[in-house]
């Protein structure tokens, strides 16, 4: 009701997926509004569009996942998202009209995070204990191959990449290191692009 405190009071709190059991999701800002990408209703990548009215719109489903959910925003305001799938991970493009698209999808890695500059985009998992990238063009063609971002030599076991979602001229993303080591451990890796 008031943005003006740093208590303010929180008004029509609304329902978005009443399905039961964990769930998960990410905040994305559109040209036209909010988004939510999460993890919902039958097991779904799906997007929830707050519209200039401030009602949300009913989800738009699309792969099925497993969980982490995450998104990024391109330029023209088509979102990437991606999430965790029974057999690796799978990127989702939600167009600003129209079905959902599947992009790419990759057997053998967890826990993804997308990242963008407007125009490319770059998907950042777990692979074989590595932390591994790969990077779609402005043609939306992805790369056929792994980047290794973080390799062995930090312990190993990474989990839970997080990037910043908009990059400037560096990739930056945050790994959960060795679960095993002696103490837990936080990465912070960043690279020109």
């Amino acid at each position: 009701t008031n943005v003006d405190t740093d208590t303010p009071a929180i008004t029509g709190p609304e329902v978005l997926d009443g399905s039961v059991g964990p769930k998960g999701g990410t905040v994305v800002e559109a040209p036209d509004g909010a988004r939510i990408v999460a993890f919902a209703g039958k097991e779904r990548l799906s997007l929830f569009a707050h519209d200039p009215a401030l009602t949300w719109q009913p989800a738009q489903e699309g792969a099925q996942i497993k969980g982490y959910p995450t998104a990024t925003v391109l330029d023209d305001g088509e979102i990437l998202a991606a999430g965790e799938s029974a057999t690796g991970v799978i990127v989702q493009r939600f167009p600003a009209a129209g079905a959902p698209e599947p992009e790419l999808e990759l057997t053998g890695y967890t826990t993804p995070t997308i990242a963008t500059d407007g125009e490319r985009a770059w998907l950042f998992a777990v692979r074989d204990g590595r932390v591994v990238s790969r990077e779609r063009a402005p043609d939306s063609a992805w790369s056929g191959s792994d980047r290794v971002e973080i390799g062995p030599e930090y312990g190993g076991g990474y989990e839970f990449p997080n990037a910043l979602r908009r990059v400037d001229d560096r990739l930056r993303l945050v790994v959960r290191g060795d679960p095993n080591g002696n103490q837990a451990a936080v990465l912070a890796y960043e690279r020109p692009l």
